[in-house]
């Protein structure tokens, strides 16, 4: 669709780390684990880290979803590699939205996995 083949996005990229909006949006991302924890995310052992990258761009945001959650799980699957186990990057598009107050400039949490992968259809309604 043509919404993939030019990694449509609903905001720049980095247009959105400026602005901070509070409301979800969804992007097409490319998504692997990361250590980074900062600010208000900085306990590992309650938050999951990973770095979410797009094409065309040297913007980079790191996501957090809260570990041992149905979404955590469902991203741990897509960003592990089937044949050996270790990290892999993966395409998703993810929903994600800045928690308000918070300091940390270029973290968001990640509310949903939408798709596994970049094309993706609504239903008709």
């Amino acid at each position: 669709d043509w919404e993939s083949d030019r990694s449509y996005q609903p905001i720049d990229p980095e247009k959105y780390l400026q602005e901070r909006p509070l409301e979800a949006t969804d992007f097409r991302v490319y998504l692997n684990r990361d250590n980074y924890y900062s600010y208000e995310y900085q306990d590992e052992q309650r938050y999951q880290s990973y770095r979410i990258t797009f094409r065309d761009s040297e913007t980079v945001f790191y996501g957090v979803v809260e570990r041992h959650t149905p979404i955590a799980k469902e991203l741990a699957e897509i960003t592990t590699s089937r044949y050996t186990g270790s990290k892999a990057i993966s395409t998703a598009i993810l929903k994600v939205r800045f928690e308000e107050g918070v300091r940390a400039p270029k973290t968001v949490l990640i509310e949903k996995l939408v798709s596994k992968n970049w094309p993706y259809s609504t239903s008709p309604e």
